[in-house]
Parts: C-alpha cells; structure tokens; sequence
C-alpha cells in the first residue's frame, strides 16, 4: 500500500471510506453507512417526499485457515451507492459492488477488485440569434470535459487473539481515550 500512500499525498488519489471492523473467526461483520437524499414526488393527492439511500454496504466473513495458519479466507461484499446528480425525475445514483472470496495472509493487504470508468464529453455553444458562416464563426465555442474515476477495494486482515487486542487500533484511529 506504500503506492497508494504517495498517491494520496500528492492528491492523485482519494481514500472514500476507511473501515476497520473486528469479527471472530468464522462469524459475519457487517458496516453500512447510509445517508438519505430527500426529493419530492408528484402524487394524486398532491406532493410527497421519496428518500434515495446512499453510502457504503460491506460484509466480510472471515476464516482462519488452521489453529497455527497465519492465512485467512474471506468472503467479502461490497456495495458504494453514490449519489451523481438531482433532477426534477429524482436523484440519480451510481453502484459499484464486489463480491468475492479470497485468501489473504495476516497483515498482508490485497486490492480485491477495481473499476475505472473513463467518459469525455464535448458541448458546442452557438447562439440562436448569430448568422452562421460556414467558414469562421466568432460567437461559437465548444466545451470539453473529460473525466476518469477508479474504485478499489483493499483489505488488510489481522488475526488478533481478542477483541480487547484489536480495539487499541480502533481508539487510535478514532481518538478515543478510556
């Protein structure tokens, strides 16, 4: 993760969401962090509001793979709801899941999957109003935009021997003091 680190601190790169999460060996952990995005809905009787939720989904079910292992099998989803743009229609959102099984040793991080989307777009500006010329206009312009985004998943699993041993990164992280 030492590219990822230099990535973020040149500002190529942005950290979304950060979860640590403690699960027991074998159990589920699950993280959901949703916030509602309100708009209004035309009804029979009037106006109503809707709620779109968006926000992160993640479940990880983790195994450790023999008593002296230090590998561990995880079975992981993921699911980002992003919210792209409000419109008269509603909000319109954006999804990006995965779901895989993997093993990972202890300590060790791995990118368990990845999506980069890539769109340009071009707008041509010409007032309704300015006779055109088909050799040179001088009230014409045209827009580019050209935009690129990647999601990634990294996990890190550590095998603690309690809960109490894994909670110290926790208060750390949050600066959370007894």
């Amino acid at each position: 993760m030492p590219k990822l680190n230099w990535a973020k601190n040149h500002g190529h790169a942005r950290v979304l969401e950060s979860t640590t999460m403690i699960v027991q060996d074998g159990k589920t952990g699950v993280i959901n962090a949703y916030s509602d995005i309100p708009y209004q809905i035309a009804t029979d009787k009037g106006q109503s509001t809707g709620f779109k939720p968006v926000g992160i989904a993640s479940k990880i079910t983790p195994v450790i793979l023999g008593e002296r292992s230090d590998s561990i099998s995880l079975d992981v989803n993921f699911k980002i709801d992003a919210l792209l743009n409000i419109s008269a229609a509603g909000p319109m959102t954006s999804t990006n899941s995965i779901e895989t099984a993997i093993v990972v040793r202890s300590g060790q991080s791995a990118a368990i999957g990845g999506l980069i989307k890539s769109r340009a777009n071009t707008a041509y500006n010409n007032p309704d109003n300015v006779p055109r010329n088909p050799i040179i206009s001088l009230y014409a312009s045209k827009e580019f935009q050209r935009n690129q985004s990647q999601f990634v998943v990294f996990l890190t699993p550590i095998i603690k021997s309690s809960a109490s041993a894994g909670s110290e990164k926790i208060k750390k992280k949050f600066q959370l003091r007894d």
